[in-house]
């Protein structure tokens, strides 16, 4: 037999094939094939090899206080010239400016470090507070605030993943507003007011203001808002503002900067009392009147679910009223559709509807005559009954006879059926609308005609 020796050594040889004959495939090729498992080889050590760190992956050391040093000391050579400290920040990209963002923001806005709560964190012996930053400049000089939100756009522009971060550290200084002096709050609200004017940051950083009880109940954070605003509508209409607090959530909170007692359209009166808010006090006055009008009617619906007489419920209506400082206009504007939600009219046959429908209105006379004594009010009424007859095809019949009920109840006069139907109705269904009033109309042109030669006779 074979030794195992020679087991090992035996080579075997492979034939080529004869379609792989002809050059270079020309030479049989004789293939070594062990018949047992070779012995496991060691894997290859790194025992005495230097691994190297990839860059990205090396450990540095926090240094906020060094980065300090060298920013300050760049922004003092600079000499206040702030072109010069734009150039300086933009060429030291090295910096990390991603890291030390905040210490960034806090140096252009404060001249140093701030610690938690606001204060200036101590300067060590032969650092000073940078000349260039918001707080040095003079409270009045509404340009050079505005200069410094410039500079501030210009570096998110070479920098745009500073952008992520600004916000975050726009509400971290507004929230420490308590350890500035009042210039500097003002200075800061005027500043950041010229950066929402730039497009840099959204209103959110304000809300910053309502995470401290303590703000609001000083006034701090109301007055803080207000120059705020000022600042932006100087640079801004109005109307973008509004939008623009709808869609940053602040216009849900507005109420927030206030002191709790405090939360009304007198107190916004109160804070707002420059000429350049007037639009903002009278936006306000629509949110106040809103809420008031979703509580009013809320009332009302339950006073009728429970069963409560016309009378009664136009007597708490009366004192919501007032207390709600709502005027007759703007009850107008929801009672009758309010009157109407509170039964249900879904499932019932056209006689019915038209029956209930005259029935409930009469019921509830005393609610409309009680808010109707105006020529405006009444309007107004005439107007949500036309919408809601509109919007309610099984009521669109019923229209004219609404306004003959409410004439013949004292609630409407014939001068606010007249100018409805001369000048002032809607344009919802007015052809139908209008066909059906002409009779009415007509009737009460002849009998303003024969009062007046009554009257020429006398």
């Amino acid at each position: 037999g074979f030794s195992c020796l020679a087991l090992i050594q035996r080579r075997v040889v492979v034939a080529t094939p004869a379609h792989l004959s002809q050059p270079p495939y020309g030479t049989p090729r004789s293939i070594t094939r062990p018949f047992c498992m070779s012995a496991k080889q060691e894997k290859p050590s790194l025992a005495g090899q230097k691994i190297r760190t990839r860059k990205r992956d090396e450990k540095h050391k926090f240094e906020p206080e060094v980065f300090r040093s060298v920013i300050v000391d760049g922004l003092v050579k600079a000499g206040g010239d702030l072109g010069e400290a734009a150039k300086f920040l933009e060429a030291n990209s090295s910096l990390d400016y991603r890291r030390y963002a905040d210490s960034l923001f806090d140096i252009l806005i404060a001249g140093g470090l701030l610690a938690p709560g606001g204060a200036l964190l101590p300067l060590p012996e032969g650092v000073v507070v940078s000349p260039v930053c918001v707080f040095a400049a003079p409270v009045d000089d509404d340009d050079l605030l505005n200069e410094y939100a410039s500079l501030l756009r210009q570096l998110l522009r070479r920098f745009a993943y500073l952008q992520i971060q600004l916000e975050d550290s726009i509400t971290k200084i507004i929230r420490s507003i308590a350890s500035f002096d009042e210039d500097e709050r003002v200075k800061l609200a005027k500043f950041c007011g010229c950066m929402a004017a730039g497009g840099a940051i959204s209103p959110k950083p304000l809300l910053g203001l309502q995470t401290q009880e303590a703000l609001a109940k000083s006034g701090l954070a109301a007055n803080f808002v207000a120059r705020f605003l000022e600042a932006w509508v100087a640079r801004t209409q109005s109307s973008t503002i509004i939008s623009m607090l709808r869609k940053s959530g602040v216009e849900a909170k507005f109420m927030g900067f206030f002191a709790e007692r405090d939360r009304s359209l007198g107190a916004v009166k109160e804070a707002f009392k420059s000429e350049a808010l007037a639009p903002f006090i009278a936006w306000q006055a629509s949110q106040h009147v809103a809420a008031a009008k979703g509580k009013v009617r809320q009332h009302i619906l339950e006073l009728i679910a429970l069963g409560e007489s016309p009378d009664e419920v136009a007597a708490q209506l009366a004192d919501m009223v007032q207390e709600s400082s709502l005027s007759e206009t703007d009850v107008m504007s929801f009672l009758f559709q309010t009157v109407m939600d509170a039964l249900e009219w879904q499932g019932k046959k056209a006689d019915q509807i038209a029956d209930g429908g005259l029935r409930h209105v009469k019921a509830n006379v005393p609610l409309f005559k009680a808010h109707a004594s105006t020529i405006q009010a009444q309007l107004q009424l005439m107007l949500k009954m036309q919408s809601f007859c509109f919007e309610n095809q099984a009521f669109v019949k019923l229209f004219s006879k609404f306004v003959l009920l409410l004439y013949k109840a004292d609630v409407l006069g014939e001068d606010a059926v007249i100018l409805w139907y001369e000048k002032k109705h809607s344009s919802k269904g007015s052809t139908l609308f209008l066909e059906q009033m002409k009779p009415i109309y007509d009737w009460l042109q002849s009998a303003e005609e024969e009062s007046s030669d009554e009257d020429e006779e006398d």
